[in-house]
């Protein structure tokens, strides 16, 4: 009898104690909506301090820290929540740590970060900045990025494409094409090329070869007085590492008739 009696104050305490910290969390809530802050704040943060496996309540003081624009503890509080198995209902919040951390120029932090969430939580372009600011021998102007998968390893890789210029004309002296791993910013192939005046194009990415495995492709334009030439680049993953499979050998072949890519001299 006893027994009963102690096991049907338990479940009333319990239903008690959750019912109040329903309450709390919903008082909390709507002073977000509302915007008193301060008092959301306190709310929040008691919680927490009361039972720190309470993901809704971290959930309420990352978005009270948003509001206030406080990133530095939104980003403390986010860190900690993601420790206890919290995710965001909006990946936006991934994308405001990033970016405060990367101002900060704190790299420990950010890659720490990054390694937390995972590379697939974050805009391709915004871990490409992060690629490039590790990379100060990306000389001159940009011409073109793309991201993929390009040695089937099932990790997207960055490739760039840049040029630099020997005057303040629109032709360049110097093309660079890098290979870096996304996630990392390790370069895994480079190609730097000399041919005066030209223009590159583009980037492409296809699997050109028909092997299962996207290759990428870009042509550099020799500008001459009377005519000009192209000269076209098709960089492959064979054989545990990356080449330029459009040689002299094979630029007849069908590599080229797949791209309909008409040589232009001997690369």
């Amino acid at each position: 009898m006893e027994k009963r009696i102690l096991l049907s104050f338990l479940l009333i305490l319990i239903v008690i104690t959750s019912t109040a910290c329903t309450n709390k969390l919903e008082k909390g809530f709507n002073y977000l909506k509302e915007g008193e802050l301060e008092k959301a704040e306190t709310i929040f943060n008691e919680m927490i301090i009361s039972d720190d496996e309470n993901l809704e309540a971290y959930d309420g003081l990352i978005q009270v820290y948003r509001k206030k624009n406080q990133i530095d503890n939104m980003a403390r509080v986010l860190e900690l929540a993601l420790s206890k198995g919290y995710t965001p209902k909006d990946d936006s919040y991934y994308m405001d740590v990033f970016n405060y951390y990367k101002d900060l120029g704190d790299s420990s932090k950010l890659e720490s970060f990054l390694e937390k969430i995972g590379e697939d939580k974050l805009p391709k372009e915004a871990l490409g900045e992060l690629v490039l600011a590790k990379h100060p021998e990306e000389k001159g102007e940009i011409i073109d990025t793309k991201y993929g998968d390009i040695d089937g390893d099932g990790r997207d890789e960055m490739m760039v494409l840049s040029a630099t210029k020997m005057d303040v004309s629109s032709e360049y002296d110097y093309v660079y094409f890098r290979i870096y791993e996304l996630a990392t910013g390790r370069l895994k192939y480079e190609e730097e090329i000399e041919i005066y005046p030209c223009i590159p194009s583009d980037l492409t990415v296809g699997d050109f070869t028909k092997d299962g495995i996207p290759e990428v492709h870009f042509t550099i334009t020799m500008l001459a007085a009377s005519n000009s030439a192209d000269f076209d680049y098709i960089i492959s993953f064979q054989d545990g590492e990356f080449r330029n499979i459009y040689t002299l050998e094979n630029r007849i072949s069908d590599v080229g008739y797949f791209m309909g890519i008409q040589p232009g001299g001997e690369l």
